[in-house]
């Protein structure tokens, strides 16, 4: 999301149970929806916002665990986002009739006046053809269409929306959003929709074959003139800082002392060269001027050695993992680029090693990382440090990471998705309970 600048990410299969909102470390929160608790952990579906957009976040609503909605405020009137997780093509067809008509209710429930966007993995192929259907989507499209592209356009076609992936003119490289783990069959199942009305809102839709998440999927971007609202924020610039994670790695601990250790050989001599040049400067000059030149050979060394630390790369992982980051991100470079079909087989073996090892060391990463975690705990809690205690057990029991909150349901079940709602019902059960000191909009 920071790389592409993204507001809002749809997320599909997210196998996670239940509903809820999970803020995260860096302010970003992912609103859920999965199976109820106790099922199996399938589908499910997502929305990723970061701190801009939770500022213009009104309500959300989990329909169930393949649709999700949430409403913002924009600068030109209310948004709509609809994420959805459809059967696939080979899914029984009450399974798809029962997904279509509650996506339908879904889309007719929304406010009217409201800016619809609907994106998702529709697992739809829709073509080329868009004969009868010009209203609904262009002659950009990829492949033939099948069963579940007939389901879409026709439900776009009822609620007057435009498949934006049908519209742009791009290379098929650029249409793709799924590929088969032979890499043999490309396809765009993939869509994001928009308003018929505000069909020029929209720029572009094409994928990002560059974003590397372990997937079968490549990233569908939108790009749209809607600028979700929120509240001025004065920018300060942030301290850059070393990167002394690397000073747990015993070649560069050594390697730091030694720089260190010649460079203040060499800052001893001159001062005894130039000892007798300086004996009538101020004590106080001469106490800045070394203070001057121990600071500038930490900060060089630190430089040269260390450098400066990378603030989107948490601490627990290790440069190695890093190396075996890029060089998946590389393969799947190279099996992008390739052509005929004995190279993408074996860059697709490439790319699958690649992606275990990347596995594997975060595994092991994460492990080491717990294990100092427990060590450092261990020594706090036997020199009675209790207040460094506390604080390692509240980041092994990732409270302050992760703050999950559950959508909160009134006494006949239904969920109460606005602040102004959530305070209704708690002023009806718990009369004189003190009221926000703000009132919500």
């Amino acid at each position: 999301m920071e790389r592409y600048n993204l507001l809002l990410l749809g997320l599909s299969e997210v196998r996670w149970t239940g509903a809820g909102e999970k803020r995260m470390e860096k302010g970003d929160v992912l609103l859920y929806s999965g199976k109820d608790e106790g099922e199996a952990h399938t589908s499910g579906v997502g929305i990723m916002i970061n701190k801009q957009a939770r500022k213009g976040l009104i309500e959300w609503n989990p329909i169930s665990d393949r649709i999700i909605t949430a409403r913002f405020v924009s600068r030109v009137r209310k948004v709509s986002i609809i994420m959805c997780y459809a059967p696939t093509e080979v899914s029984d067809e009450e399974e798809k009739d029962h997904f279509y008509q509650q996506l339908s209710r879904t889309l007719h429930n929304i406010k009217r006046g409201d800016i619809r966007i609907m994106m998702g993995d529709f697992n739809a192929k829709i073509g080329n053809d868009n004969t009868d259907r010009e209203s609904v989507m262009g002659k950009h499209g990829m492949g033939t269409m099948n069963d579940n592209g007939e389901r879409l356009a026709d439900l776009c076609l009822n609620q007057s929306l435009v498949i934006g992936g049908s519209v742009f003119p791009h290379k098929d490289c650029h249409k793709v959003t799924w590929l088969s783990p032979d890499r043999k069959t490309e396809n765009q199942i993939d869509h994001i929709c928009i308003d018929k009305s505000w069909r020029k809102s929209l720029l572009d839709v094409r994928n990002k074959r560059g974003a590397d998440a372990g997937t079968d999927h490549h990233l569908i971007i939108g790009v749209t003139q809607l600028k979700i609202s929120s509240t001025a924020v004065k920018l300060q610039c942030a301290q850059r800082k070393w990167d002394l994670v690397k000073l747990k790695d015993e070649s560069k601990k050594v390697q730091f002392s030694m720089q260190l250790k010649n460079r203040f050989q060499a800052l001893r001599v001159d001062d005894i060269d130039d000892e007798a040049l300086h004996e009538r400067e101020n004590p106080s000059e001469k106490i800045e001027k070394k203070w001057k030149n121990f600071k500038e050979i930490f900060q060089d060394t630190a430089e040269e050695v260390l450098g400066y630390r990378n603030k989107n790369r948490p601490d627990w992982i290790s440069e190695e993992t890093w190396e075996a980051i890029q060089n998946r991100k590389q393969a799947k470079h190279i099996l992008n680029q390739c052509r005929t079909r004995d190279q993408k087989e074996a860059a697709s073996r490439e790319y699958s090693r690649a992606n275990r090892n990347v596995k594997r060391l975060f595994r092991r990463d994460k492990r080491k990382y717990i294990n100092y975690l427990a060590d450092k705990a261990q020594e706090a809690a036997d020199r009675g440090d209790s207040k460094t205690l506390y604080v390692i057990t509240k980041r092994l029991s990732r409270r302050k990471a992760f703050a999950d909150s559950k959508p909160i349901k009134s006494k006949t079940g239904d969920l109460l998705v606005t602040e102004e709602a959530q305070f209704k019902t708690v002023e009806t059960t718990f009369p004189g309970s003190p009221k926000p000191h703000c009132k919500p909009k």
